[in-house]
């Protein structure tokens, strides 16, 4: 619609100063832009997502090699996602409000699967356990001894890695002997579920409920081996796990 002498009105357009450095503009056709940040917005964004990506991964909960890396590699990607997407923001330059909103949201996404990838580490990743025998003496053929599981955090399974040593060096019966280890639930061995090992052998047992504290039985075979022979049980290893598809 033109005025009294021809010419074309201008187009409405308002200018919303807002705090924190931030403006809006409302143009006539409806879009609404943004003006947030500068050099120090930047400077803010770069040193707080070193050091939470810092301190991420120097307080990783326990876990595995592998665990621990696949956690850091996410963890750095999560992170850089989120800073790239914040220094975009947060440049100073104009720029349309739902991109503003779009790099916003997608560096808060970015921080919550950092963060959730934390919380899913300390809640199921492997964890060293402490393993003690109620009796260390030598055992022969049919030797029973009982063993104790401690760990710091619960877990639903128990990897372990045995050796079975000679009292005297000389019999070498460690190599044709076998021990069957079996879970304990509620005192009771659970022999259905019993893994025969030879020397450095690895079992993995249901521990049938997420503890930090457990208990096998070992029943030792020497049958192979002879009457005779003398042996001492040790463990390389003992992991409490969780048997979940996505851990390494």
């Amino acid at each position: 619609m033109r005025d009294e002498t021809g010419a074309d009105p201008p187009s409405h357009r308002t200018q919303v100063e807002a705090t924190g450095g931030r403006t809006a503009v409302h143009g006539g056709s409806g879009n609404q832009y943004v003006e947030f940040g500068g050099v120090w917005a930047r400077m803010a964004v770069l040193v707080v997502g070193v050091s939470g990506a810092s301190a991420g991964i120097v307080m990783a909960p326990e876990a595995s090699e592998a665990q621990y890396v696949f956690y850091c590699v996410l963890l750095i990607l999560c992170v850089t996602t989120s800073v790239v997407c914040l220094w975009f923001a947060c440049d100073g330059g104009r720029k349309k409000l739902v991109a503003f909103v779009g790099l916003v949201a997608f560096a808060v996404a970015s921080a919550s699967v950092a963060a959730g990838s934390y919380k899913l580490l300390a809640d199921h990743g492997d964890v060293e356990a402490r393993i003690t025998l109620r009796n260390d003496e030598p055992m022969g053929d049919r030797g029973e001894v009982t063993m104790d599981v401690d760990a710091d955090s619960s877990r639903s399974r128990l990897r372990i890695k045995i050796l079975i040593e000679d009292k005297y060096s000389y019999d070498q019966c460690d190599t044709f002997s076998k021990v069957s280890v079996m879970p304990m639930v509620d005192g009771k061995p659970l022999r259905d579920e019993a893994v025969l090992l030879a020397d450095g052998g690895v079992g993995d047992f249901n521990l049938h409920g997420a503890r930090e504290r457990a208990t096998l039985r070992a029943v030792v075979d020497t049958t192979q081996a002879g009457d005779n022979c003398q042996l001492n049980l040790r463990f390389d290893s003992a992991v409490l796990h969780d048997d979940e598809w996505w851990l390494l």
